[in-house]
Parts: C-alpha cells; structure tokens; sequence
C-alpha cells in the first residue's frame, strides 16, 4: 500500500510540474518578450547593438534609435534598461553634436535627434540651432533640395531627412521663402517616374521602393501630398504590389514583399516600405500580411528576423524597428493593454519552453522507470 501511494504521489508531482512548466511559459506576452530583446542590445556606451551580443561595429545612430523606438512601444517607461537611460541620451546627443562639428550625414544626426527626444531628451538640450543651421547649408540653391555626406546632388533622401528634423523642431517656418514647403515638395516631385510609378533617388537617379517611400513620406509631413493625383497614386500601388509574394504555396514569404521583382523572398523591410507607401497613398493592404510579420519574430531570443532560403536568420533590432512600424500600420490596437491585442499574445513562450516541459517529463519518467527496479529489487530481494 505504501508503495502505490508513493506511486501515486510521483504521478501527481509529474503533473503538477507539468502544469506549473505551462502556466510559467504562457504568463509573458509578445511585446514584453520584445522588450527583453531590445534591452539585452544595450551597451555600457549607451549604444545599441543590432543583435544580442554584437560587436562595436554593429553599434551606429540607426541600430541605437531601432531599440530605442521599439522599446518606447513594449516598454514606454524603459523600466527593461539596466542602466540609467540618460546614458543613451547622452550618447544620441553627442552623435547631433558630431554633425554640427563636421559629420554631414543628415539621415544618422536625425536618427540621433528623434532617438535622444524619445529618451526623454528636450530640443533645447540637443543642439537643434546649430543643427538647422547645418542643414540649411545642404539645400540647393537650384532645385531646393538637399544633399548632405558626400552626395554632389540634391537626393530625395536626404531631402525627407531634412524635412523630418523640421518637422521634430518645428522649423519649417524659419526657411526663406525662397527655399519653402511647395518648393521643397516640388523637388520630390521631379523625382518621380511616370514610366515605372515610382520615385527615383534624384531627378537623374533610379527608381527604388526606399526612395518611393521617403519621397512620399516628406510630401505627407509638407502637406504636399495632393501633388500626388490619383494617377499617380494607381501607379504607384501597381509598383508596390507587383513585390508582394502572393503565391500561397510560397509558405515561408507569402503575405510580405520583396524589394524587386526579381526576388521571391520576403523581407521586413521591404515590407514596411510597402505597406507604409501603400498607407500613404490610401490603398489597401493584405490581411495577409500581419501574420507573415508576426510570424517573423524569432523563438530563440524573440526579436523579428527574416527568412533565407534555408533558414531563420538571426534577430535584429532594424528587422524589429521595420516589424513594429508595420504592425502598428497594419492594426492600431497591436500595443494596446488589451488582453486580445496581438503583441499581448502568449505563444511564443508556450512554443519555446516546451523543451522545458518535455525535460520534465522525460526525466520524471526516468525517477519512475528507477523507482520501479528499486521496488522489484525489493522484492526480489534473496
């Protein structure tokens, strides 16, 4: 009798510990899942890493702001960072400082602008004069854009960084009239291609689905967007769809989109550009789409990577940055405190511990597998 008790008692402790490795494997959403992704990438510097145990070389203005933007969506209070967040701050606002000295690349010092406000940085902290007066220097005179770096013409990129530091200092007012929000807009106007619907990089470059969304997200922060008429706008969503994969059989790409035709593969960034374009211009989107990037987030370390042809690639902060802008575009409540909210879901922590559960069954299994010889011994016994 005592030996069946003690049997039964390991039963019920099998699934008890059984139960408790569910229960402890479902209780962390998504976003937070994120959020630990994010926060490992942290550096004593105050930089970020684009993978978990990166090099130096991996840290810059664009990996640093990526952690720091989703992180200010799954972690509003960034209760995740380990060490004081003035530290990043401090590091965004050096990098607008290294601009104003001599770095002319507009894109990086933007990033580091927008990434020290949302680390609770103030405008007044950051240098924002000196910063305006810089950018003004990169305006051309002729077409009114802009070309910062080593650019030699005006290019819609650096134009649309341009005008999204306007934008965060509320300094379009403080251009010359010359140099104003319809000039500016007409310049990304004259990159556009009527052949492909698309915009190229300069009014003598290439079409790309980048410089289509820059150019397109500028004229949005002008108010310029009715420069684009309904023609163009066809175009435009005919060049943007014609990189969706919607080939169904295609399991491991369908719903995302590629950044050419000629590629078959999906890419979260590619597919930020294009559902962002497609947002833009006020076309609609696949409800496809939502579940190939929710189902790019990675079950190793929880941030979102892409696919290659034989493998998931590892996690990257840009990837995570690229997924959770197009989430938020794809369905308003994915951040929501809701319960139903998507990025609230609890699978992927299921999925990922059921190793733990298997080890506890398959090592419960063994202490009854001795138990059971022990006892036959017992009663075997000479």
């Amino acid at each position: 009798m005592k030996r069946r008790n003690m049997l039964t008692s390991l039963l019920l402790l099998i699934f008890t510990l059984s139960a408790l490795g569910l229960d402890f494997s479902s209780a962390t959403p998504r976003k937070v899942l994120l959020a630990d992704f994010c926060a490992q990438n942290q550096t004593p510097t105050g930089g970020f890493t684009d993978t978990i145990n990166g090099t130096a070389e991996e840290i810059t203005e664009f990996t640093t702001y990526s952690n720091v933007y989703v992180l200010s969506i799954v972690d509003p209070e960034f209760e995740k960072i380990s060490t004081d967040l003035s530290l990043t701050k401090n590091w965004f606002a050096d990098k607008v400082d290294l601009f104003i000295e001599g770095n002319n690349r507009i894109p990086e010092m933007v990033y580091a602008f927008e990434g020290a406000l949302l680390t609770n940085g103030s405008i007044e902290d950051l240098s924002a004069d000196g910063a305006f007066g810089k950018i003004k220097n990169f305006q051309s005179s002729t077409d009114n854009g802009f070309a910062g770096g080593e650019s030699i013409e005006s290019n819609v990129i650096d134009t649309a960084f341009a005008v999204k530091f306007f934008n965060l200092t509320d300094t379009m007012s403080a251009l010359p009239s010359t140099t104003d929000a319809t000039k500016i807009a007409n310049f990304l106007i004259s990159c556009y291609d009527a052949s492909t619907g698309a915009f190229k990089g300069s009014p003598t470059g290439f079409e790309s689905l980048i410089d289509t969304y820059f150019a397109l997200d500028a004229l949005n922060i002008l108010g310029q967007m009715d420069l684009v008429d309904e023609t163009m706008k066809t175009a435009i969503a005919s060049y943007v769809e014609a990189n969706y994969i919607s080939e169904s059989d295609n399991l491991r790409h369908y719903g995302g989109y590629s950044l050419t035709t000629t590629n078959v593969q999906s890419s979260l960034m590619a597919t930020f550009y294009s559902v962002s374009i497609l947002d833009l211009i006020g076309s609609e989107t696949h409800p496809e789409t939502l579940s190939w990037v929710l189902d790019r987030q990675n079950p190793l370390d929880y941030g979102f990577s892409d696919y290659s042809d034989q493998s998931t690639l590892p996690s990257s902060a840009k990837l995570s940055y690229y997924a959770v802008s197009t989430i938020q575009i794809l369905d308003s409540e994915a951040f929501s405190d809701s319960r139903s909210a998507v990025m609230n879901e609890e699978k992927w922590e299921i999925e990922s511990n059921g190793w733990v559960i298997a080890a506890i069954w398959i090592g419960s299994i063994g202490l009854i597998v001795v138990v059971g010889i022990l006892v036959y011994k017992y009663k075997n016994r000479i």
